[in-house]
């Protein structure tokens, strides 16, 4: 969504690139938290051979730069970036400033990012929506997480604003080499394409804010994949190998090339959380392999900046985007007409084959991993704050805010998800799902086939939940869940996707 994805944003003015995407659901979501960790592996000081994650318990090591290894560290900038350039083909085009940073002048600067007006409400946004998609729990609060956890988990970023390379004083040379490789990968795609305007592109009017909110997701995953790809060269050059030469290394494999934050924290996150975060580095590390596989690497660098991946489908399944797959479009209809006065909007975004993974995995079972998310087809989700009652006047505002605030509980949101599937028979296993995580994600949820009405032939079923009316519908290999609107406005929405939805 970011993926959801509009969970995915910038945290340092917008500039820093560091994301967090969503991912992106994010959704799907993802938030707005740029400063990610870079891969890396932490070495003991003295010790040269074993990462500490190999050890069976977690130790701790101060470790204080002394200002010869800064120096050194950062004149390494120099020849890191001529071994970036060559295996990329993306010519230096300017100087990338370097800095060195401590662990509290990081934390200052996210916990600023963090409180000012547009990120805080970003990040409420987002977190709404993750806790009706049953995401991240309800008690569960995003935003001191990300302030708690960020900071921590940082080894290294590129800024786009400043043109300036920031490395930690706190990790000895050798083990931030790989992360400026990374790093500067991330310079090379800026000085040869905008790196953020890249990814915050102009996009064509034909698309809708959720087809624009998957494409930048992907997007992100190109600028990751490619930076990680990158480093994984520099560690294997000194033997002589190049990353071209390896034979596809399959999920598993290239998950552990991607950032794997050691904090408490991150490990214990909700699943959404941690799968959001690995996406752009896994996903996209492995459809930049594919492209140096099968394209070399003028496609799988320059090349696919001319030509950008439009979904996280494309990003997933690399081949869908070599064989230039189009997809029928799932219009998204004008939906703030058929509101009223009770609703208003408060986000729309994709929810992409990312986030239908992410659920599957989260409430169904590995086998139907496997199965489901290939078949999707199209998806996205608009979040909306009741802002009154039906029947009240329209100045007499629900408990929790007015219009234009954010509602501080699920209960003020209302849902509505839409997705579409490879096959009618598809649609209904999705649906089936969808329906038994209902009593997860709505605690005492009381199914009511005919309470106010039959059931239609297209709807598999109704329930009563703390947070209102939820029905679920479907018709043939579409899918649509609406949760929390009263019924009236129910009805309308739902008449008002099938039509859009109908053929010229």
């Amino acid at each position: 969504m970011s993926r959801c994805r509009k969970l995915s944003h910038y945290v340092t003015n917008g500039q820093t690139r560091r994301l967090f995407s969503y991912c992106a659901p994010l959704l799907l979501l993802l938030i707005a938290f740029p400063l990610l960790p870079a891969w890396s592996q932490i070495l003991q000081p003295g010790d040269t051979s074993q990462p500490l994650d190999q050890h069976p318990s977690e130790i701790h090591v101060d470790f204080y730069m002394t200002p010869e290894e800064a120096a050194h560290l950062l004149a390494a900038v120099d020849q890191v970036i001529d071994f970036d350039s060559n295996v990329t083909g993306l010519p230096i085009r300017g100087h990338v400033e370097r800095q060195l940073t401590g662990r509290s002048r990081l934390k200052l600067k996210v916990e600023k990012r963090l409180q000012e007006d547009a990120s805080a409400k970003r990040v409420q946004r987002s977190s709404l929506v993750l806790k009706k998609f049953g995401f991240i729990p309800h008690d569960f609060d995003l935003s001191r997480f990300a302030a708690e956890s960020l900071a921590a988990e940082v080894a290294g970023y590129y800024e786009a604003r400043t043109k300036t390379i920031y490395l930690m004083d706190w990790l000895p040379t050798r083990a931030q080499l790989p992360i400026v490789a990374h790093e500067l990968t991330h310079a090379l795609q800026d000085q040869n394409f905008g790196l953020e305007k890249w990814l915050e592109f102009d996009a064509d009017n034909n698309l809708s804010e959720a087809e624009i909110d998957d494409q930048k997701t992907a997007r992100r995953a190109v600028t990751e994949g490619q930076a990680q790809a990158v480093m994984v060269d520099y560690m294997l050059a000194p033997f002589g190998k190049t990353l071209q030469q390896l034979p596809p290394l399959g999920l598993a494999a290239v998950q552990k090339t991607a950032p794997q934050p050691n904090s408490l924290g991150w490990q214990t996150a909700p699943l959404f959380l941690r799968e959001a975060a690995g996406f752009p580095y896994s996903y996209g590390f492995e459809f930049i392999h594919e492209l140096l596989i099968k394209g070399g690497k003028q496609r799988a660098f320059s090349g696919v900046y001319k030509n950008p991946p439009r979904s996280t489908r494309q990003i997933m399944e690399p081949n869908t985007y070599l064989s230039g797959e189009k997809l029928p479009r799932l219009k998204v209809p004008v939906i703030e007409p058929v509101l009223g006065s009770q609703y208003e909007k408060l986000e729309i975004g994709a929810m992409g084959e990312f986030e239908a993974m992410v659920f599957v995995k989260q409430f169904g079972s590995p086998d139907q991993v496997k199965r489901i998310p290939p078949q999707w087809r199209g998806g996205y989700y608009y979040a909306a704050h009741r802002v009154s009652k039906p029947g009240e006047d329209d100045t007499k505002l629900a408990k929790g805010g007015g219009r234009g605030d954010i509602p501080s509980k699920t209960e003020e949101t209302a849902l509505l998800y839409v997705s579409r599937w490879a096959t009618p028979a598809i649609a209904r296993e999705f649906a089936d799902l969808y329906r038994s995580s209902l009593s997860n994600r709505y605690p005492g949820a009381l199914s009511q086939p005919g309470a106010e009405r039959p059931l239609t032939p297209e709807e598999v079923g109704r329930w009563n939940t703390a947070e209102g009316l939820v029905i679920l519908q479907i018709k043939g290999d579409l899918v649509m869940a609406l949760e929390s609107f009263d019924e009236t406005t129910a009805s309308r929405l739902s008449s008002l996707v099938l039509k859009e939805d109908a053929p010229d």
